[in-house]
């Protein structure tokens, strides 16, 4: 059995040992919507979301110190792997008063809301090919867009400018589009970021040469 990471820090970081965790069920809501002058209702695509998982830890040195270094290092969000193996970015819920167990132990259960997830993949294309994408559920994207033509257009999204600089549609982590550090959103024709769902996807790539770095993160239920 792994051991758990916090953020990429092992519990040892912090001086503190797990005592137990829990992984609640994946948050799901579907709906109906009944349109206008209509007797039918449609159903609408059902959605799965985060859930809460719960770690009881024992800090035993410097204990107050570091209950507050983890709370720190755990209000961004963060990538948490448990002793089962499996990965979830989460963010904190909350944090309970520690419990005075011996003159140098406190106890203190943190609750996070997560969503499992897989290990970032990475395909390398320069014309049109497919990506098989793995999880369950639709997996955020990021591209990563090298060319020497002025307009290009990937996966339906229409890149003007193209040919000064790397164009980054980040839409894993800091939903931004960027080229260095300028943001280049009216150089995109864009209305969401993109998502790839689960089997086999087409990318497609028109003009070449062009050469795209796509990052998809496989999600689960």
């Amino acid at each position: 059995m792994a051991d758990a990471t916090i953020g990429g820090r092992p519990l040892s970081y912090y001086s503190a040992k797990m005592l137990s965790y829990t992984v609640g069920a994946s948050a799901f809501s579907g709906n109906f919507f009944l349109p206008p002058n209509s007797l039918t209702p449609i159903s609408l695509t059902p959605k799965f979301g985060s859930r809460l998982i719960t770690i009881v830890l024992d800090f035993d040195s410097s204990a107050e110190n570091n209950i507050a270094k983890m709370t720190i290092d755990t209000t961004a969000v963060f990538d948490l792997v448990l002793p089962d193996g499996n990965l979830y970015t989460c963010a904190l819920q909350s944090v309970s008063a520690p419990r005075h167990m011996t003159d140098w132990i406190q106890q203190t259960t943190f609750v996070f809301e997560g969503v499992r997830r897989g290990t970032d993949v990475t395909r390398t294309l320069s014309a049109t090919g497919s990506v098989s994408v793995t999880g369950d559920l639709t997996a955020p994207v990021r591209l990563t867009v090298t060319t020497s033509l002025t307009t290009v257009t990937v996966m339906g999204i229409q890149i003007r400018n193209a040919n000064t600089g790397i164009t980054i549609i980040d839409g894993i982590e800091t939903m931004t589009i960027k080229r260095g550090s300028q943001n280049v959103l009216n150089d995109v024709s864009i209305t969401a970021f993109p998502r790839l769902p689960p089997g086999t996807n087409t990318i497609t790539i028109t003009p070449t040469p062009t050469q795209v770095s796509l990052v998809f993160r496989p999600l689960y239920r």
